[in-house]
């Protein structure tokens, strides 16, 4: 059983020789294989002062996280791996969690997807989450558990393990909203998953969705929008859903300058 890590980046110099460090405790250097989308800083350079350059794939355009991570699956495989763990490279992920993944395949070889989950009883949260990050989680974890009859508690986590063997044909947006489709292939084909138990860490409290997008609403009504796009869901229901989860929270996005009005519209569009 081989497994091999996937850690794509885009402008990561500010924490990927941190994290690489950090990285190398739990995992032979030889099975991390950084995906550079593009980057304009200097994180490329950082990271080949001490990791081989073959296991750094350039992308020579920018194609998002989600296409990212498709080109270093593709990768393993060619390189005979069995199994990826996804990692972000903003130190959001705690590379000592790679025993508990492991530790959780080993006790059922039949699963196709581990999911490190920042929302569970136990996790801890670290720094400061954003608002919206935190209400999307809500919104689209209700929206899968209830239109796909599912139990999932962080469905924005990128920290996966991931049965190679399953991850064919599959097609992802190039925006934020790659995550989204990535559920709705495993779920639609059945596929069999687990969460396990890691923090909710944020060291970087500028960061949020916004780098892929021009504006709050934006960001929901393309995730939502991502959501329905070929998908055979009631539409009363669905619309439900999200009018409920609204009023539930409407003080908090009322801050972030969007009403549920305003976003009906934009995803009538």
């Amino acid at each position: 059983m081989r497994i091999g890590l996937i850690c794509s980046f885009y402008n990561e110099e500010l924490y990927i020789k941190d994290f690489y460090f950090s990285l190398k405790q739990f995992v032979n250097p030889c099975d991390i294989y950084f995906i550079n989308d593009c980057s304009t800083d200097k994180s490329e350079s950082i990271l080949t002062n001490f990791h081989p350059q073959e296991n750094i794939i350039r992308n020579e355009k920018n194609i998002g996280q989600g296409n990212s991570i498709l080109k270093g699956i593709n990768h393993l495989k060619i390189q005979g791996y069995d199994y990826a763990i996804t990692m972000d490279c903003d130190l959001q992920h705690d590379p000592k969690e790679i025993k508990q993944f492991v530790s959780k395949l080993k006790s059922n070889l039949n699963l196709d997807v581990i999911v490190g989950s920042r929302y569970q009883k136990n996790s801890k949260e670290i720094g400061t989450q954003s608002k919206i990050r935190f209400l999307a989680n809500v919104l689209f974890c209700d929206l899968f558990n209830k239109f796909y009859k599912c139990d999932i508690s962080d469905c924005f986590s990128g920290y996966l393990l991931l049965n190679l063997d399953k991850f064919n044909n599959i097609l992802l947006s190039s925006s934020y909203a790659w995550i989204i489709d990535f559920w709705k292939f495993v779920l639609r084909n059945n596929y069999s998953f687990e969460e396990i138990t890691i923090d909710r860490i944020y060291l970087n409290t500028i960061r949020d969705f916004k780098g892929y997008y021009k504006s709050n609403i934006e960001i929901v009504a393309d995730l939502l929008n991502t959501f329905k796009r070929n998908s055979l869901i009631d539409n009363h229901e669905y619309l439900n859903i999200i009018t409920s989860h609204f009023t539930e929270y409407e003080m908090i996005y009322s801050k972030e300058n969007i009403t549920i009005d305003k976003l009906i519209l934009d995803i009538s569009k």
